[in-house]
Formats: structure tokens, C-alpha cells, sequence
């Protein structure tokens, strides 16, 4: 079975694919904390979240690898240095049950599992998750582990063949320097390559060879078509029963946008860095709800002490896709300047 590449309908790169001889030639980086097991795929953070990801990328030249961001569950399989054959969720090994077919298409690769090898990907299809259709179940691989190693993309096809597995779908595979934030924005909303009646999930962006943050952390970044990010809010505003909707008017009259630009006053953040990096997310969510409680005055003894309760939560809510607007902006800005 051939490995998943683009359409005719996919959009093209804007830079030059890189030649497979050159990517072989990329040196993977030295991915941190240490091997265990049964290793899990790492976090995968939102773009907006690590605003140097793509400028770092530009700086150092390094490749970039853009798949579409499928709404299954993740599922990986593996054979560890002592030879032992296991299979799990992201988060768990399997030692009963079948998760849905995936354990049966794990088991028919055992034979050509080497040992010290993981195998990463989405299974997804009818019934796997609601509202969105794939048709046939399948396991969509996007990540192969050899030993420490994590596996650039070229590497990822070739076992993709090997085992007679679909990749995720590939949108683009070269150079980062005349990718932009607003190219990646045009990709994440496009049409799945799997179900073209569907919107994608996403998109999920990594680097050759793989990124790090200050703590040794593998970083890869996913950017949600905007219907599954504003499904997300919704979903976290259903909780605890109790009647929202005083509280929600309240929060919608004071926790506003352009009180971001109150919070980040540069003389308050003088010696404490950039209010938009995540280390400082506290900081700001805290100066956020008083300066709304504030401005509010004695219009918050309208609610109850029920409401007032989840206030905090509520403006959190509110206020986080402000600030993930402004790292859009910002990031934006800073691949403006490294172009």
C-alpha cells in the first residue's frame, strides 16, 4: 500500500521540496526526557501557545512537515529493547479489549516490529468519534520511534510501506523560510484529504530535525480549524449544573479585549518578561479578573455567591482566546521580520 501524498487538490508548497537525499542528510536532534518502555507520543501544543516555533525554524533553516490533523484517537504499537510486543492508547498499554479494532491491526504487523521500535498514529474512521465520518477504519501513521530517536518524514513513509499502513495525509514537506502564519491559517481551513465533504480537524506542524524547548521538551505544534477550537469553548462552559447565564452576561460586559491592552502595560512588565509567554499566563489571568471585578464595582453583588463563585472561571474562559490571538499576532509579526 503506497503512503498517503498530496491530492491534486492539495494546496502546493511555496518553497522547494526538499530532495529525499537531503533530508536523509538531517541530523535528528537528542529528544529528551530519557526512553522508557512503552514511550508515548510527545505533547503536541497549539501554534499560537509557542510564538517562536515557525521564526525559530526560519532562523535555523530547518524543514517542515505539515499533515492534516485527523479526529480519531491515538493509538501506537511497539516491540521494546527485550522484545517484548505491546499496544496502547496515547496513554495507556493495552492488556485487554480490543480499542476498537485497533489491537487486530497491531497484532497482523507483529512479525515486522523491531525491537526497540514505536509505531504513532491516528486510528479513526466510522464511529470513532461523533459528527465526522472517514469511512473504513484505519490507523493513520504519523510517527516512528527507533529506540531515542524520533523519525523525520522520509523514514516515516518508508515503514508506512513496510507495514501496509496510510500515512496521515501529507499538505506540505520542505523548507520553512517563505512559510508564513497566514499560509499555515489558509491549510488548517481547508477540506480533509481523507473525506474532501469534511472540514480538516487541522493541521499538525513539526520540524526537521525536531525542536526543543529551554527544558529539553520535543516541540510540535498543531494549529485547529476554527470550528473545532470554538466546539472546545463551548464544551467547557457545560459544568457543574449550574445556570450560567447571569454570570455569562456579566463576563460578557466586562472581560472584554481591548482590557488586554490595560494588563499589558509595559511599565507593569518591566523585569518580568513578555506577558505573552505561557510561564506568565498566571500572572496575567489574575491581573485580568481584578481589573474586571474593578470596573464592575457593585454591579457583581447582582449575582449570586453561587455565580460569583464561577466567575473565575468564566473570564479564563473568556479571556484565553483573546490572548491566543494576540500570540497569532505576534507570531505573525515575528515571521514578517525573519522574511
Amino acid at each position: 500500500m503506497q503512503t498517503t501524498q498530496p491530492s491534486s487538490a492539495t494546496i502546493q508548497p511555496t518553497a522547494p521540496i526538499l530532495a529525499p537525499s537531503e533530508l536523509q542528510a538531517i541530523q535528528l536532534g537528542t529528544p529528551h526526557p530519557p526512553q522508557d518502555y512503552y514511550p508515548k507520543w510527545p505533547h503536541i501544543e497549539n501554534i499560537e501557545k509557542i510564538p517562536t516555533f515557525l521564526s525559530n525554524a526560519q532562523t535555523n533553516k530547518t524543514a517542515l512537515t505539515v499533515t492534516e490533523k485527523i479526529h480519531g484517537f491515538n493509538a501506537r504499537f511497539g516491540r521494546t529493547e527485550q522484545g517484548e510486543f505491546w499496544v496502547g492508547s496515547r496513554n495507556n498499554v493495552v492488556t485487554e479489549g480490543n480499542l476498537q479494532g485497533a489491537v487486530d491491526m497491531a497484532q497482523e504487523r507483529e512479525r515486522s516490529v523491531p525491537m526497540g521500535f514505536t509505531f504513532y498514529g491516528e486510528w479513526a474512521g466510522k464511529g470513532i468519534q461523533k459528527g465526522i465520518d472517514y469511512g473504513e477504519k484505519k490507523f493513520y501513521l504519523f510517527g516512528v520511534r527507533a529506540n531515542a530517536d524520533l523519525l523525520p518524514w522520509i523514514k516515516i513513509s518508508h515503514w508506512a510501506i513496510e507495514l501496509g499502513l496510510e500515512t496521515v495525509p501529507l499538505i506540505y514537506w520542505g523548507r520553512s523560510e517563505t512559510i508564513t502564519i497566514a499560509q499555515l491559517d489558509k491549510w488548517r481551513q481547508g477540506t480533509s484529504r481523507i473525506s474532501p465533504e469534511q472540514n480538516l480537524e487541522g493541521i499538525v506542524i513539526t520540524t526537521e530535525p525536531m525542536s526543543f524547548d529551554e527544558y529539553g521538551h520535543t516541540l510540535i505544534a498543531k494549529f485547529k480549524h476554527p470550528k473545532f477550537a470554538e466546539i472546545a469553548h463551548v464544551k467547557r462552559k457545560k459544568q457543574n449544573g449550574i445556570d450560567q447565564t447571569n454570570a455569562q452576561a456579566f463576563v460578557d460586559k466586562y472581560a472584554t479585549d481591548n482590557r488586554l491592552d490595560h494588563i499589558f502595560d509595559p511599565g507593569d512588565w518591566e523585569g518580568l518578561g513578555n506577558p505573552l509567554d505561557m510561564s506568565n499566563m498566571g500572572t496575567v489571568l489574575r491581573a485580568y479578573y481584578n481589573d474586571v471585578i474593578r470596573e464592575a464595582g457593585d454591579d457583581i453583588n447582582g449575582l449570586s455567591p453561587e455565580e460569583q463563585k464561577i466567575l473565575g472561571r468564566l473570564i479564563n474562559a473568556k479571556v484565553k482566546p483573546f490572548l491566543d490571538a494576540k500570540r497569532l499576532d505576534s507570531l505573525q509579526v515575528a515571521t514578517d521580520v525573519t522574511t
